[in-house]
C-alpha cells in the first residue's frame, strides 16, 4: 500500500480567503490544518510518516512577524521527504519555495541546529501555506497531539491512520471531541477527529498551559494478526522498569556497592530519614548526570568508576545501595505536571517520563537526578499528579517489578514559608525611621537559592546575595546584611535566614502637619490577580504554601493614629464542611507607642476548580489590597 502523503497535494491555483470582522481582531489566523500520522509497514519493520499541512493568514505586523519563518523538524531519526511553501500577498501574487530554499540557523546559546523556511514579501491580508512530510521510527507506546494553541484556528483535522491488522485506540482532552474509527477503501484503519474551529487560548495566571489545551492521546491497542489485545499496559510497563532499575548483581559489584556505603560514612545513625539523607547528599556530590549517555554507561559497574549516568542509571545506583541497606521504597514513574497531566484511566507510556523513589516508612520522596533538592522536597512539577509506583518482587526465583496507580501528594502548606519580620522605628526621627528586616525562607522558597551556595564558587556568593538584594527587598537602600544557612547541607534542615537593615523616608509622606505612613508596603510586593475576561482554566499553583509578616512599627511621642482598623482583615476560601484551604489575615496590637501587626497567610491546595476562581482571586487580592494600606500619622 502506498503512503497516503503521495497522493496529498495542495489546490494548483490558490485564492486567498475572506474571513470575518471577529477574526480580522487576531494577529493571524490558522485558516487550515491538517495532521496525518500514518503507521506503514517499511520491509516488515513499522515506520511511520507525519503529514503537516498549514495555511495561515497574517493580519498584521505582529502576525507577519510571528509567521515569516516555518521551522521544519529537525532530529536524527527524522528524514524529509517534502518540502514546500508558498506566500500569496493581499494582492494575489504567488511565491512558492522549494526544498533548495531551507535555510540553516544555530542557536547561539545551545548550539542547537535547526533548518527554517524564511518567508519574504509577506503583507498584512497575505497568506503562507506549507506541507512538510517526514519519516520517522513508529512511536507507539503512547503519543499526546495537541490541537489548540493561542492562535485561533479553523477547519482542523487530525487523523491517525494503520495498516488492516493494527488498531490504535485514543482519549480526548479538553472538550475535544473524540476520535472516531473507520476502515478506509483499502482497508486500513483510521482513526479521525475534525473540528470547524478551535478557540484560541491564552495563557492565565495560576494554571498550567498546555495540559488545559484541547488534545489527544493515542496509542497501539490491539494486533489482529497476532491476537493480541491491550498491547500498551502499565502491567508490562512495571516489569519493564524492574528490568531497567533492579540490576543482577554480580559479586564484583556487590562488594563496589559495599565499599561505597564505607565511604558515605553512615556510621551508627538508625534514623532512616537521616540516612537516606547522607546517602542522597554523598551521591548528588560525586556523581553526575546527563542525558545523552550510552547503554553501557547505565550499567552499574561503569556507573560506580567512571561516575557519570543518566537519570535511569542514577535511580539504578540509588536502587541498588538502598537494597543493600535494607531500606524499603518504591520507584515512581511520572510526568511532569506541566507539559502533561498523567491520566490514571488511560495507560499510555507517554506518561512514563520522570524518576522518584518513595519511601513508605517515612512517607517521602527523592529525586535522584535532581541534584539540589532532597527527600522530602521535589522538584514541583513531579507532585499533584498520579504515577506508576513500581514495587521489586520475586516470583519463583526471578526479580520483576508489580505496578499500582497511586497520586502523589504535594508537600504541606507549612514545609515551605516564607516568613518576614520588620522593625521601624520613627522615634528619633521622624523623616528618617531605621528599619531592620528578617527574612527566613523554608522549603521551595528557600530551594530556588539555598543549594546554590554550595554549587558555586566562594568568590560568587556575592552574587547570589546581591539576587537575594534585589528580588527580596526591591525599592529599598540596604546598609548592612547577614545571611544563615546557606548551604546545599542546610536545604530542608534549617531556614535561609537574610538580615537587612536601611534608613528610608519613602514609606513616609508628608501631607500638611499629617504623615502618611505606608505600612502595607511592608510586606512587599504581592501579585494583584484581575481577570476582566471569563476564567478558562482551573487554578493549579506550583505548591502550597505559607507567609506569616509580623510588622513592628514605633512612632513618635506625641502622634496618633487614628485609622488602625484598616489593618483588620480576613478573607477566607472555605471548603463545603466549613474548612479554610486559602486565607489571608491580618490583625493589630497596640502597646503605647508601638503597632505590632500579624499577618498570615496560607495556601493549603494545589487546585480549585475555575467554578471557585473568584474565591481564590479574592484571597490573592487580599494581600496586595494590604499592600496599599496607609496608616495617617498626626500630632495628638
Amino acid at each position: 500500500q502506498e503512503p497516503i502523503y503521495k497522493t496529498y497535494n495542495w489546490e494548483d491555483s490558490p485564492k486567498l480567503h475572506t474571513i470575518s470582522a471577529s477574526e480580522k481582531e487576531y494577529s493571524s489566523v490558522i485558516l487550515k490544518e491538517n495532521q496525518i500520522i500514518e503507521y506503514a509497514y517499511n520491509n516488515d519493520v513499522l515506520t511511520s510518516y507525519i503529514l503537516i499541512h498549514k495555511i495561515i493568514k497574517a493580519n498584521n505586523d505582529e502576525g507577519i512577524m510571528r509567521n515569516n519563518r516555518i521551522f521544519l523538524p529537525f532530529s536524527d531519526d527524522t528524514r524529509m521527504l517534502v518540502t514546500k511553501a508558498r506566500v500569496i500577498t493581499s494582492q494575489g501574487a504567488i511565491k512558492e519555495l522549494k526544498e533548495s530554499d531551507v535555510k540553516v540557523g544555530e542557536d547561539k546559546e545551545t548550539k542547537s541546529v535547526y533548518r527554517y523556511f524564511a518567508l519574504e514579501g509577506l503583507d498584512a491580508g497575505s497568506e503562507i501555506e506549507y506541507i512538510i512530510v517526514f519519516h520517522q521510527d513508529a512511536e507507539y507506546y503512547g503519543r499526546s497531539q495537541i490541537l489548540q494553541s493561542d492562535v485561533f484556528k479553523k477547519n482542523v483535522e487530525f487523523k491517525i491512520i494503520s495498516p488492516s491488522n493494527l488498531l490504535f485506540k485514543a482519549k480526548s482532552y479538553n472538550k475535544l471531541p473524540d476520535m472516531l474509527p473507520a476502515v478506509s477503501e483499502d482497508g486500513r484503519n483510521v482513526l479521525s477527529v475534525k473540528m470547524d474551529s478551535i478557540p484560541a487560548a491564552k495563557q492565565e495566571l495560576f494554571a498550567v498551559y498546555d495540559p488545559n489545551l484541547m488534545q489527544v492521546v493515542y496509542k497501539l491497542s490491539e494486533n489482529k494478526s497476532q491476537d493480541k489485545k491491550e498491547i500498551i499496559n502499565y502491567v508490562n510497563a512495571a516489569s519493564s522498569i524492574s528490568s531497567l532499575i533492579y540490576e543482577p548483581k554480580t559479586k564484583t559489584t556487590e562488594k563496589k556497592i559495599k565499599d561505597l556505603i564505607k565511604k558515605i560514612n553512615l556510621g551508627s545513625e538508625k534514623n532512616q530519614a537521616a540516612i537516606i539523607r547522607k546517602v542522597e547528599d554523598y551521591i548528588k556530590q560525586n556523581f553526575s548526570v546527563e542525558e545523552n549517555v550510552s547503554d553501557n554507561d547505565k550499567m552499574l559497574d561503569v556507573i560506580l568508576e567512571y561516575k557519570n549516568t543518566n537519570n535511569v542509571g542514577i535511580t539504578k545506583l540509588f536502587a541498588a545501595i538502598f537494597d543493600e541497606l535494607k531500606i524499603e521504597y518504591r520507584v515512581v514513574v511520572t510526568s511532569n505536571r506541566y507539559e502533561k497531566r498523567f491520566d490514571p484511566d488511560f495507560e499510555s507510556y507517554n506518561f512514563l517520563d520522570e524518576y522518584m523513589l518513595y519511601f513508605p516508612t517515612i512517607k517521602e520522596y527523592l529525586c535522584p537526578a535532581a541534584f539540589a533538592y532532597r527527600v522530602g522536597f521535589t522538584p514541583y512539577n513531579l507532585f499533584n499528579n498520579y504515577g506508576l509506583f513500581v514495587k521489586q518482587v520475586n516470583v519463583e526465583g526471578m526479580t520483576t517489578g508489580i505496578g499500582e496507580i497511586k497520586f502523589i501528594e504535594p508537600t504541606a502548606f507549612d514545609k515551605t514559608k516564607h516568613n518576614h519580620y520588620v522593625k521601624v522605628d520613627f522615634s528619633k526621627m521622624v523623616d528618617n525611621p531605621t528599619l531592620e528586616y528578617k527574612l527566613v525562607l523554608e522549603g521551595y522558597y528557600a530551594q530556588a537559592i539555598q543549594p546554590y551556595y554550595s554549587f558555586m564558587p566562594q568568590d560568587q556568593h556575592k552574587n547570589i546575595d546581591e539576587f537575594i538584594l534585589k528580588n527580596f527587598f526591591a525599592g529599598v537602600t540596604v546598609s548592612d546584611y547577614s545571611i544563615e544557612n546557606k548551604g546545599m547541607e542546610n536545604f530542608g534542615i534549617k531556614p535561609l535566614i537574610i538580615n537587612a537593615k536601611s534608613s528610608s523616608s519613602s514609606m513616609l509622606e508628608k501631607a500638611g502637619n499629617k504623615y502618611l505612613l505606608k505600612i502595607g508596603e511592608l510586606i512587599g510586593p504581592q501579585v494583584e490577580l484581575y481577570q476582566e475576561e471569563e476564567r478558562k482554566f482551573d487554578v493549579e499553583n506550583d505548591f502550597n504554601r505559607s507567609y506569616y509578616r509580623e510588622l513592628v512599627v514605633t512612632i513618635p511621642d506625641g502622634y496618633k493614629i487614628n485609622n488602625l482598623d484598616a489593618l483588620k482583615m480576613k478573607v477566607q476560601l472555605l471548603e463545603d464542611d466549613g474548612t479554610p484551604t486559602s486565607y489571608f489575615t491580618s490583625e493589630y496590637e497596640m502597646n503605647k507607642n508601638q503597632i505590632v501587626v500579624k499577618v498570615h497567610e496560607d495556601y493549603k491546595s494545589i487546585y480549585y476548580p475555575k467554578s471557585r476562581f473568584q474565591d481564590y482571586r479574592k484571597v490573592i487580592n487580599a494581600a496586595a489590597d494590604f499592600n496599599k494600606i496607609v496608616l495617617i500619622l498626626e500630632k495628638k
